[in-house]
């Protein structure tokens, strides 16, 4: 009778010991997949991470690239429209050159006359062409604010969706610990 009882006991804890082996085999794979899964995530937002910051190089060298040739445009019509108010003035001082028989101090006048036109004009360009910098750069400094901005609304989620992935892997594994334990 107590041999039959002991072999029960051996056939019980034997199956005990079995079920306990074959759940500890299944909670180290569980395990193991999690550990996997996690640095397949860790290495996706790596990867996103990288494209999102090759793309905001790419976008800022992009913008750099428009304000040169922006700039390089307004040197050109700059210089396009002085060599034009150039060539206006000689035209001008040989019409007054013409008049010079006539009467030199109408030719004095109208030259004064001329220069402080000049004058103005460079300074009015002058003032245009700075306030066309100004309003540019502002510009570049907005869409450069936009573009910074979007890609850290865009980091900001990637860091959200891997924050609470984590929580859930945490979750699981705390879980997992906890009926481990219980057996």
């Amino acid at each position: 009778m107590v041999r039959a009882q002991t072999e029960e006991l051996r056939r019980i804890q034997k199956h005990a010991d079995d079920e306990r082996d074959k759940l500890l085999k299944e909670m180290e794979k569980e395990r193991e997949s999690l550990q996997k899964e996690r640095q397949q995530e860790k290495d996706q937002f790596e990867k996103e991470r990288s494209k999102i910051r090759r793309e905001r190089d790419e976008e800022k060298e992009a913008l750099q690239k428009q304000v040169e040739e922006i700039t390089e445009r307004l040197r050109g019509e700059k210089e396009e429209e002085v060599d034009r108010q150039r060539k206006e003035l000689e035209v001008e001082r040989v019409r007054i050159r013409s008049q010079l028989d006539k009467s030199m101090e109408q030719v004095d006048a109208e030259r004064a006359n001329v220069q402080q036109k000049l004058e103005e004009e460079k300074k009015r360009l002058a003032e245009k062409a700075e306030e066309d910098r100004k309003r540019l750069k502002e510009q570049v400094r907005k869409a450069i604010e936009e573009v910074m901005r979007r890609h850290a609304a865009e980091l900001n989620n990637v860091q959200e969706a891997l924050s609470s992935e984590r929580k859930t892997n945490q979750e699981v594994s705390i879980c997992l610990h906890t009926h481990h334990r219980a057996y």
